[in-house]
């Protein structure tokens, strides 16, 4: 995977590949979620960082739909200092950090969801 130079998240940390590792082996890692991600790749080395914007998912065989499973929720990178941040302070969790077109402002469970539009909108995080 080649990431597009250049993109941040809304809290100002770089999106690179140390940022999608820190997601993915969170995924990877976590007992409920972990089921669906770590079929697919080798247990000792399921991710290869080659450099700031080049990284390699290593799976276990040929899968031609991997991709597509990257456009949904198993996709989504969030923040690494965020994550950090939510670990000391669960109250976080429902307050993401992201790199997409709107920025999360507020939120009142089961009623309503408050977002900014970003002044520029952004460039996809994948090249």
């Amino acid at each position: 995977m080649k990431l597009r130079d250049g993109i941040t998240f809304h809290d100002g940390t770089p999106l690179n590949t140390e940022a999608v590792s820190v997601n993915f082996l969170a995924q990877f890692g976590d007992p409920l979620v972990g089921l669906a991600v770590r079929p697919y790749h080798p247990a000792d080395e399921p991710i290869t960082i080659v450099d700031d914007l080049n990284m390699n998912f290593n799976l276990l065989d040929a899968n031609c739909n991997y991709p597509s499973a990257l456009t949904g929720q198993l996709g989504a990178i969030a923040s690494p200092t965020w994550i950090a941040a939510a670990q000391d302070d669960p109250t976080l969790d429902q307050q993401p950090v992201g790199t997409g077109p709107f920025i999360f402002e507020s939120r009142v469970q089961d009623q309503s969801q408050d977002l900014q539009k970003m002044k520029t909108i952004g460039v996809a995080m994948f090249t």
